[in-house]
């Protein structure tokens, strides 16, 4: 009965060494899964390529998940980004709220990206590592595109719109971009209504503190209010004819027929927009 010992390190020497596992030449190539259709498995190596050619291939909105912005390898991206904003593309960058730490890098790159015309949303706890290009790509892995440097990691790509569709869902892009969309109406519209209540009526000045007053909405609807908010609170409301007559001036033609023209209207919940086709077109638009 002869026995003899074995070091487990024998055995299992190269478990978990990333630099062998490079030595396989099939692992800097693109891998198809071949199941579902249409996806594909990148690693760090590969990634920046295929990720750049997909960006800039784009053609309404790219979507970013990086929790973690750094100098480096944002500013190998930015001339793509750059390009988008040319191009009039939407940018949209996801990246984790920081608790604290102004002046910290992810701070004044985040700042950076703004002023280049990037949107950029701040959540807290953000983990994930996602990509979209308008409905059709959609990247989905381990990988923080505008941090990664010497980690290793994986991303598999999704080219199958039902696939895309679904993980937009389900990350809430889809909500995200209607949202945002939303919201820059709104500006648009309120910019408008600002130029054409100037030239019926004075800008007011806060009674409180004798700063400018700019406008506003809220739940019934458009208001002037201080621009020392939130240290001043001070509101006055628009008469509601002057309201009108400036809507009325902006001729804003109704986005369900395309015929009609949007008209001030009251309801139960305040003021909003509804097309003068009425009862023949129930287009309405909040203005809160």
């Amino acid at each position: 009965n002869y026995e003899c010992s074995i070091d487990s390190e024998d055995v299992l020497r190269e478990h978990g060494d990333l630099d062998i596992l490079r030595l396989d030449p099939n692992l800097r190539i693109e891998q198809q899964l071949g199941n579902p259709q249409g996806a594909s498995w990148y690693h760090e190596g590969n990634f920046y390529e295929a990720f750049t050619q997909d960006i800039m291939s784009a053609g309404r909105e790219v979507v970013i998940f990086s929790p973690f912005v750094r100098a480096e390898r944002t500013a190998q991206i930015m001339p793509f980004i750059q390009c988008l904003l040319r191009r009039q593309v939407t940018v949209c960058l996801l990246v984790r709220k920081e608790s604290s730490g102004r002046g910290s890098e992810q701070t004044w790159m985040t700042k950076e990206l703004e002023d280049a015309g990037v949107t950029v949303i701040r959540r807290q706890g953000l983990h994930e590592k996602l990509a979209f290009i308008d409905e059709r790509i959609a990247w989905f892995g381990s990988l923080n595109i505008l941090s990664q440097s010497r980690s290793s990691e994986q991303m598999i790509r999704f080219d199958n719109p039902h696939i895309v569709g679904k993980l937009r869902e389900l990350s809430g892009v889809t909500g995200l971009l209607k949202q945002r969309e939303k919201e820059k109406q709104k500006g648009e519209f309120l910019l408008g209504l600002a130029q054409a209540l100037g030239a019926r009526m004075s800008t007011p000045q806060c009674t409180a503190c004798g700063q400018l007053m700019v406008l506003r909405t809220g739940r019934l609807g458009p208001f002037f209010g201080c621009s020392g908010y939130p240290d001043c609170r001070e509101t006055v409301n628009i008469p509601r004819i002057a309201l009108a007559a400036a809507i009325d001036d902006m001729e804003i033609v109704c986005p369900g027929c395309g015929i009609g023209q949007m008209r001030l209207r009251w309801g139960r919940r305040g003021p909003f927009l509804g097309c003068d086709r009425y009862p023949e077109d129930r287009t309405t638009l909040s203005l809160g």
